[in-house]
């Protein structure tokens, strides 16, 4: 399994409310794709959502996104650091490089 990770940009804001409302949507074809949604983060502002999910692979996703009609800005493969301290908030880091790295 690899961790993936889908971006999506709103033109408008969406609450937490909203976010339940997307999620419970496509939350049937998880088990058609083999794939298991670890969690999201909504913005502050409300524009922004990463949602983490663990996969066979990255088509995975992009097939299940593709079929729930999810309109995602970025997809990515990406490793998981757990703090192990219960409590702990979330942290998402994103590098970028000019050349791939070994």
């Amino acid at each position: 399994m690899v961790d993936v990770v889908v971006e999506r940009e709103f033109a408008n804001a969406i609450t937490g409310e909203d976010f339940n409302t997307i999620a419970l949507e496509g939350m049937d074809c998880f088990a058609t794709y083999r794939a298991n949604w670890h969690e999201s983060l909504l913005s502050d502002e409300g524009k922004n959502l990463l949602c983490c999910f663990a996969a066979p692979d990255l088509e995975t996703i992009r097939m299940l996104t593709e079929d729930v009609g999810v309109v995602r800005r970025r997809l990515w493969a990406t490793t998981i650091h757990d703090t192990g301290k219960q409590g702990t908030p979330n942290v998402v880091v994103e590098r970028q490089f000019d050349e791939p790295v070994a």
